[in-house]
């Protein structure tokens, strides 16, 4: 409870600090770092139930486009670290597996609202992939999986750095190049820092 309340405290002072001039928040690249979770699987385009997802990435970002209100990125990301681990009580997969994985997200672009302002709440879609160190999620599916995602958040800037908060679907499937492709849907939290130039 006491480190909560620290954080809220840290938070409602950051909250309240007088926005700065519009050309602290100008710059052109961004470079940083995420971690993403989610506690099981969505049932949607991918029908693997009871997977937990977990994913690290270190991201890239570069303004092709801003005005006064928006601002459009494009979003690469590399993935060193990727887990999908099967729950205990999941049918199609081993009790308890974990699979790692790496790969990236070349194809990637983000609009930022209220550029310019501390807070800026964005929406965003990538896409790109993972190879994992085994089939997943069944045997005779694919160590080779593709992935897409789309989402939003908000990005809280102080000066040339941002704390990133999203939300965002994200989807892994073999895209049918093997004999199974149930794929599997996670609805994913996420918090990163970005640095700015």
């Amino acid at each position: 409870m006491k480190r909560i309340a620290i954080f809220l405290v840290i938070s409602g002072v950051l909250a309240g600090l007088p926005v700065a001039a519009q050309s602290d928040y100008s710059y052109k690249k961004e470079f940083g770092a995420t971690f993403g979770y989610s506690p099981t699987s969505t049932i949607g385009i991918g029908v693997t139930p009871g997977q937990a997802y977990y994913e690290a990435s270190l991201n890239f970002g570069w303004v092709f486009h801003q005005n006064d209100s928006v601002a459009w990125k494009y979003k690469g990301s590399l993935i060193p670290f990727a887990l999908v681990h099967g729950e205990p009580s999941t049918a199609q997969l081993r009790p308890n597996r974990t699979v790692y994985a790496g790969g990236a997200e070349p194809i990637g672009i983000q609009l930022n609202f209220r550029n310019h302002r501390k807070w800026q709440p964005f929406v965003n879609a990538t896409g790109g992939f993972l190879y994992f160190i085994e089939q997943v999620p069944v045997t005779d599916s694919s160590q080779y999986n593709f992935t897409f995602a789309f989402g939003g958040g908000v990005e809280i800037f102080s000066g040339r750095h941002s704390v990133v908060l999203g939300y965002r679907y994200h989807h892994i499937s073999n895209g049918y190049t093997a004999t199974y492709n149930p794929g599997i849907d996670s609805q994913m939290i996420s918090v990163g820092f970005s640095f700015k130039r």
